[in-house]
């Protein structure tokens, strides 16, 4: 009895290297269209931890007020040596909370213990936003540069309690009620509007600079490439900062037309926030 033969099968069709290479270059152009936008959401995300860090601050900040006779945090407080004894004052204004500074500049920075909001917000990372990219100059007590603010000083956002870097002579257009200290060491009802009045900031709201060098500016959030400028209108993307208001609310302004408008003068009132209370 005859076997019956099955019919053989056509090998299976193979590509060609053009075909290949037509499939390759599909990928990379969809590839090419989709990063842009992955980048875009990753970003965003970060903004808003960004954000969300800050509303923690916020809310920390309301615990001291409560605990403190409704007064702001003074923009100094007194270290202390080894014997328990007064060692001179730290600044806090870069450090309102977060972790030990790089090990270089510890003695520049005031120490985790010392920062008034790490008593109401325990978890270090609060003070951390991971758009934080640095920055080449902080001020004249903390040696730049920065690869970032939370990397080296244990913090990314400011506390906007006076000593402003001024351009301008004056810096002001109207003299300030207190320059040295601004909002530090005073009662609520000492904004002129809480709801606009600035508190705490991030880095790329303003300039940054100590005197006798230049200053810089710095772009943080949906910037690309170099984050550090010394002429803010050659910067290529936008100063975006997020801010705590006086009030507590949290919100993300693009503070690019104030520092480049008049840069000498970047601190002048808009609708949309309050940098200083002018002097009566």
């Amino acid at each position: 009895m005859a076997i019956p033969v099955k019919p053989s099968r056509s090998p299976a069709h193979a590509f060609t290297l053009i075909e290949l290479l037509v499939v390759i270059g599909i990928i990379a152009i969809l590839a090419s269209m989709l990063l842009p936008s992955l980048a875009g959401a990753k970003g965003k995300a970060q903004e808003t931890v960004c954000v969300n860090n800050l509303r923690q601050a916020g809310l920390g900040l309301q615990m001291y007020l409560t605990d403190h006779a409704q007064r702001f945090p003074s923009a100094y407080v007194m270290a202390l040596d080894a014997a328990g004894g007064p060692a001179g004052l730290e600044d806090i204004r870069p450090t309102l909370g977060g972790r030990e500074a790089r090990a270089d500049l510890a003695a520049n920075v005031a120490a985790p213990k010392l920062r008034p909001l790490n008593q109401y917000v325990p978890s270090p990372r609060s003070f951390q936003c991971p758009q934080d990219k640095g920055m080449t100059t902080l001020d004249c007590d903390i040696p730049g540069p920065l690869v970032s603010k939370w990397t080296d000083v244990g913090c990314s956002y400011d506390y906007n309690a006076g000593g402003l870097t001024k351009l301008g002579s004056p810096g002001t257009l109207r003299p300030e009620a207190d320059p040295v200290e601004g909002l530090g060491n005073k009662t609520e009802n000492w904004m002129p509007e809480p709801s606009l009045y600035i508190v705490i900031h991030e880095p790329p709201a303003r300039p940054w600079g100590c005197s006798g060098s230049p200053p810089v500016w710095v772009q943080w959030h949906r910037a690309k490439g170099r984050s550090n400028f010394q002429d803010p209108a050659l910067a290529p993307a936008s100063f975006v900062s997020a801010v705590l208001f006086g009030d507590g609310h949290v919100q993300v302004h693009n503070f690019s037309r104030a520092l480049t408008r008049d840069a000498f003068h970047p601190y002048e009132p808009t609708k949309d926030w309050v940098w200083y209370k002018p002097a009566d």
